[in-house]
């Protein structure tokens, strides 16, 4: 079911399950064990599930379910699926303004000491 399900998804985006995978960081070696049937851990159904906006139980049995799943942030396109990066830039985002520029600047001055280290 989660095989035909994925498929028809990617039609309606106009893409191939590769595609996806790449764009979510998953190997296609994990797209052939799943096109042979079997079932992708947990961790990938919640990034293949975000991607496309569905439920968990939508990818797995094909029909819609209460839960929702909160499809996973993107900066320029690219999707974060660390949990401090997450967790990070969430945060980050909940401050006023100006305490977005304080810590950016922070961030920038800590990077160029680490740029400048002897290696």
């Amino acid at each position: 079911m989660f095989w035909s399900v994925l498929i028809e998804l990617c039609k309606q985006k106009g893409m191939k399950p590769n595609q996806v995978g790449k764009e979510l960081g998953i190997s296609s070696a994990s797209f052939t064990k799943w096109k042979n049937g079997s079932v992708p851990t947990v961790d990938a159904l919640m990034k293949i599930a975000g991607y496309f906006n569905v439920s968990i139980d939508y990818l797995v049995y094909g029909k819609a379910s209460t839960i929702e799943v909160q499809a996973p942030p993107k900066i320029d396109g690219v999707i974060i699926t660390d949990k401090n990066e997450r967790l990070l830039i969430e945060n980050y985002r909940a401050l006023h303004y100006t305490r977005q520029i304080q810590i950016l600047s922070s961030i920038i001055t800590e990077a160029e000491k680490t740029e400048k280290l002897p290696e």
